[in-house]
């Protein structure tokens, strides 16, 4: 079972060159007069998609020939209402091909026949094979082709608006099933194909046909004796219909087996990837890709010939018949260390790299005394091979100093952290999983010494050291002892929230007098603005959450709408989401992240408990699932008070704000004092709710219209408000000033510890790139050394808990959470608190605080 990205490259070119284009506009064009601006989106999308995927997978882009096919002749006014591709759209085909050459993507189209049937054709092949199949197209066509295997992403705005579809949702979503898409259009015909349909057949008789009677077929039978106009008119026009369907069909049984076969994913062919951009003025294109080559080719080029001597696995029966062994790597049947089954371990030394498998690994004690011996050991990703271990009942790895994933996400956090990142390091075709991993192993002591040099050049050597190689044991202890959750409560909520859901489906559907697919954006959008006549913003159909909140006043079915997206967000992301992520144990194992933001804070996933929703009672309520059914154990909440806050104030050496902190006072109030001008006695709580969003939003820069929104005042009055806030607090605009400068200057921006976050778009001539990384260079300076500081305190806690039953079991963000003995309690507490608030000393004092609850929901 393999994974395949089929795309539709047509649809996919077309909505590129108008993503950039407009009749009247001057168009983007290269210095020799070649138009571009359709390869340039087209561009970001192949490599944003062609990134999803791993060593091993599938792509190919399907396009038309532009020739006639054979739908042109049983029809041959098929797609004639058209209008000529555009001549500047039409000289970038050529381009476009060539740019899947130089990323290696595998292209391909036949005469005779339309890019929609080589893609279903290829889908229909890859889901007989069990393999994963994703879609990517503008073009609703393809949902014919959704199956058990087969996924469709929409496009609806670039990549970043991508409505999925598949077996499961289409009828929710359309209204019909995915056999039934030729059904509809042959009713109801396809302007933009020229397909006519029923003439007279609209989308509520069709939908209301195919309900009752499912296919064509069986509508013409069902309605033989209804003596009805509209029976009647289809009945006479059956063989339109039938014609209409069998066009709008797509084929799925052309011989793609060699299409298939030349799919496999490649590496990029850089060189000429570099030539086009060079040749087509992509300059922003060109310098991230000579930077990347540059930079792997200083961080990686160890042999003097840049090539590697790889010669492969050993497979061996007993660790004694491995000489010197250096590095350590697991091999897992799945990315996710707490599934699937460990397989065995990869021990590489200098020059060669050996295979044990799990079954001898388990039965032989010299590698059992080799992971916990006190010789020096490397690896890449320890955390993974701590649960691993853990797993299959071995003893945690001992001295490990070097894990090649931490090292290498300090240098530079942007690189993307994989095993398949590996080959990009030497000049090596794609290789199996086995020579993969094996070569990682080899590499890992090859790149040691080189890794730890630029490390200590870049003084982050400390930061790898003492905070982030220890941290990795930290986190792995913690995904290991999981977070518990009880899955009645969880179903419990679960059905209370879906009851909910249908009440207000049920009451939408009174106020606006009938039914409608409400998680259809394109379905709302019509409702409110074509049936509702509320009104729009310019030709926008949006109904994003701020849209309709504006709207609110305008029509009761509005503040309604709101309520069911709260509601289907939470039923569908967690109280029905989560029940999938619950293991054996009653437990959720998720997996922390540390090698990922940019910023240097942990995430999560599989799943991401950080954003399970504190904002409202709804959201918060999942949390009363979570609890521990020995009533010995309590969850200990511990959560830094303002601690962005404290932390710009200490690291920008703000007196005034160190003073109110110090001393402390309400910092919502004292800014409201400063920025209004009042006494304390004459802050209202409209004026320290305005100070308190000024408070946080100067941490990620907010703007005048921002903080104008947020606090629904005129752009003007934010405007005043943000003076008098740099006014009140002297020195704050000189950071953020310096701290830019120093950014542009060299290149990134840096954390109480040292940790680097590179800004390739400091200097960009574009403002909008080059505003958002003025506003990253001050954000990281802050939110990553608040991340340098719980990271610091998460590592002395656990040394603290060493010999308790007490265990940190997760971490949101800011706040620890711990399962307390309490027994335990009362001589923990003050112990885990104070560590907390001194575990990095700063100008400015540091508050923590804690609930104790029975359930996480008790804990705040």
């Amino acid at each position: 079972m393999g994974k395949i990205f089929i795309v539709d490259g047509n649809s996919l070119l077309f909505r590129s060159f108008y993503a950039l284009y407009r009749p009247g506009m001057d168009i983007m064009r290269a210095s020799d007069g070649t138009p571009t601006n359709a390869i340039y989106s087209f561009n970001n999308m192949m490599k944003k998609i062609k990134s999803e995927l791993k060593e091993g997978e599938r792509m190919v882009v399907c396009f038309d020939t532009g020739k006639k096919t054979f739908r042109s002749a049983e029809l041959e006014s098929y797609k004639m209402n058209r209008k000529p591709l555009d001549p500047e759209l039409k000289a970038q085909l050529p381009l476009s091909r060539e740019l899947l050459d130089c990323f290696n993507i595998f292209h391909c189209e036949l005469e005779g026949y339309e890019a929609d049937d080589l893609a279903g054709s290829l889908a229909k092949y890859a889901s007989s094979k069990g393999d994963e199949v994703v879609l990517f197209t503008s073009d609703k066509d393809y949902l014919q082709l959704l199956d058990q295997n087969v996924t469709v992403r929409f496009l609806r705005k670039g990549l970043s608006e991508i409505e999925t579809f598949t077996k499961d949702n289409i009828k929710e979503k359309m209204g019909f099933e995915a056999d039934q898409v030729t059904d509809y259009k042959g009713l109801v015909g396809d302007p933009s194909d020229n397909i006519k349909g029923v003439k007279g057949v609209g989308e509520k008789t069709a939908l209301k046909l195919i309900e009752k009677y499912g296919h064509i077929e069986d509508i013409l039978e069902g309605i033989k004796e209804d003596k009805s106009k509209v029976a009647l008119n289809i009945l006479e026009n059956k063989d339109v219909a039938l014609f209409c369907k069998r066009i709008a069909t797509i084929k799925t049984d052309l011989d793609v087996k060699d299409y298939y076969e030349s799919s496999l994913l490649k590496k990029d062919d850089e060189d000429k990837l570099l030539k086009l951009y060079k040749r087509l003025d992509f300059n922003k294109f060109y310098n991230e890709l000579k930077k990347k080559i540059e930079s792997e080719s200083a961080l990686f080029d160890m042999f003097e010939e840049k090539e590697c001597d790889f010669k492969g696995v050993k497979e061996v029966d007993n660790f004694s018949s491995i000489k010197d062994p250096l590095s350590v790597l697991v091999k897992n049947s799945d990315s996710n260390f707490h599934k699937g089954k460990v397989e065995g371990f990869y021990l590489a030394n200098e020059e060669e790299c050996f295979y044990l498998n799990v079954e001898n690994a388990l039965k032989d004690e010299g590698f059992k005394d080799y992971l916990t011996s006190s010789k020096v050991k490397y690896t890449y990703n320890l955390k993974g091979l701590l649960v691993a271990l853990n797993k299959i009942g071995l003893p945690f790895i001992k001295n490990v100093e070097f894990d090649l994933l931490l090292a290498t996400y300090l240098l530079d956090t942007n690189v993307k952290q994989t095993y398949e990142g590996m080959l990009d390091f030497f000049e090596i075709g794609y290789l199996d999983s086995t020579d993969l991993l094996g070569l990682t192993a080899l590499s890992v002591n090859k790149l040691h010494q080189k890794v730890i040099d630029m490390l200590q050049k870049n003084e982050q050597y400390n930061l790898y050291k003492d905070v982030e190689l220890p941290l990795t044991t930290v986190l792995a202890k913690m995904e290991i002892e999981g977070f518990p959750i009880d899955r009645d409560v969880l179903e419990s909520i679960n059905v209370k929230y879906k009851m909910i859901l249908e009440d207000i489906k049920k009451t939408i559907f009174a106020l606006i007098g009938h039914e409608l697919n409400l998680n259809s954006p394109r379905q709302v959008g019509e409702l409110i603005y074509d049936e509702l006549q509320l009104k729009k913003k310019g030709k926008s159909m949006s109904t994003d959450i701020d849209v309709l909140k504006s709207l609110i006043d305008k029509h009761p079915v509005i503040s309604y709408i709101i309520e069911y997206r709260k509601y289907n967000k939470i039923v569908s992301s967690y109280t029905e989401a989560l029940k999938d992520s619950i293991y054996e144990d009653d437990k959720i194992h998720a997996i922390y992240n540390q090698a990922l933001t940019t910023t240097g804070r942990l995430s999560m996933s599989e799943p991401n408990l950080q954003n399970i929703s504190i904002r409202d009672e709804e959201g918060k309520e999942i949390r009363k699932a979570f609890f521990y059914k020995d009533h010995k154990y309590k969850l200990l909440s511990f959560d830094y008070s303002q601690i962005e806050l404290r932390m710009l104030a200490s690291i920008a050496n703000i007196p005034d704000l160190i003073e109110v902190f110090n001393s402390s006072k309400d910092i919502h109030t004292s800014t409201a004092m400063k920025v209004f001008n009042v006494e304390e006695n004459e802050v209202t709580s409209l004026m320290r709710r305005k100070a308190k969003a000024v408070n946080f939003g100067i941490v990620y820069g907010i703007s005048d219209w921002g903080l104008a929104q947020q606090i629904d005042v005129s752009p003007m009055e934010a405007h005043d408000i943000i003076a008098n806030f740099y006014d009140a607090y002297k020195g704050l605009k000189e950071y953020e000033d310096n701290t830019i400068e120093f950014a542009k200057k060299e290149g990134y921006a840096k954390t109480i510890l040292n940790r680097r976050r590179y800004l390739p778009n400091i200097n960009s001539l574009n403002r909008n790139l080059r505003e958002f990384s003025y506003r990253a260079a001050v954000n990281t300076t802050i939110q990553g050394s608040a991340a340098d500081l719980i990271k610091v305190a998460m590592i002395e806690i656990d040394k603290l808990l060493d010999n308790y039953n007490t265990k940190m079991v997760l971490q949101i963000h800011d706040e620890l959470i711990f399962k307390v003995d309490m027994n335990e309690y009362d001589e923990l507490k003050d112990k885990i608190k104070n560590i907390m608030e001194n575990a990095i000393k700063l100008r400015c004092k540091l508050e923590v605080e804690g609930d104790l609850g029975d359930t996480w929901f008790d804990c705040k």
